[in-house]
């Protein structure tokens, strides 16, 4: 994956959040400050609430950018807890965003790190096979900038 692709998965992987937010702005805000803390069961909750979810979304969006078929298939996935799939690509590139999104959640959000959340990331970060040690030296590097 270049950086170019990995700088648009960022960019598009949430884009659902996006125009869920613009329908219901209060309501989305509480379910996606959940999603944060919750990034497997959290779906349930938004699915329960908006009859979809912004993966489903979000992959509408990307289609319309006409984004790779890979990078519309992480943005269906990202929020997956385990990820058999035979597509190392599409593994990597959704592993990448899980790590992100719990950095994201606990570094800008303050985000609690919960059970799941720490399951979330260490599944995606055995799948990438990084160190525990080289996950922690970027979160706090990240804390660091913060």
């Amino acid at each position: 994956m270049t950086r170019d692709e990995a700088y648009l998965l960022g960019l598009f992987h949430n884009g659902g959040c996006l125009l869920l937010a613009m329908k219901d702005p209060k309501g989305y805000l509480k379910t996606f400050a959940y999603l944060n803390t919750y990034p497997v069961s959290g779906i349930k909750k938004e699915m329960g609430q908006y009859l979809t979810n912004h993966m489903d979304v979000g992959l509408l969006l990307g289609q319309k950018w006409k984004l790779f078929v890979d990078m519309l298939n992480a943005i269906l996935l990202h929020h997956s807890a385990e990820l058999n799939h035979p597509n190392d690509r599409l593994r990597g590139m959704v592993s990448m965003l899980k790590i992100a999104n719990v950095f994201v959640s606990e570094v800008s959000f303050g985000s609690y790190m919960t059970d799941e959340a720490n399951g979330y990331l260490e599944v995606a970060r055995e799948d990438l096979m990084i160190s525990k040690e080289v996950v922690n030296e970027v979160r706090h590097s990240l804390i660091a900038f913060a």
